[in-house]
């Protein structure tokens, strides 16, 4: 999910030094559903600065760390249209 969490803001153009980073450490359990919320708000910030629609955003992260791109220094930008 930490992944995840990186890879939508690597893919949207976001700036991570600007985006809060949840809070974990505490329960497991309590960790994964905080984890899960902040990954939703994330999503539509996302898509809103990436300029498209939520579910394609998901699915060009998906395919990026899928590609085994994540990771290696490289930079890839969601654009619109």
């Amino acid at each position: 999910m930490l992944a995840m969490r990186s890879a939508l803001l690597l893919t949207s153009g976001m700036d991570p030094a600007t985006e809060p980073f949840p809070l974990c450490g505490v329960d497991p359990r309590v960790d994964v559903l905080n984890l899960g919320a902040h990954l939703r708000q994330l999503v539509a910030r996302a898509a809103a600065r990436a300029q498209c629609d939520a579910v394609l955003l998901v699915e060009r992260v998906v395919e990026y760390l899928r590609s085994g791109r994540f990771g290696s220094g490289r930079i890839a930008t969601v654009a619109a249209g």
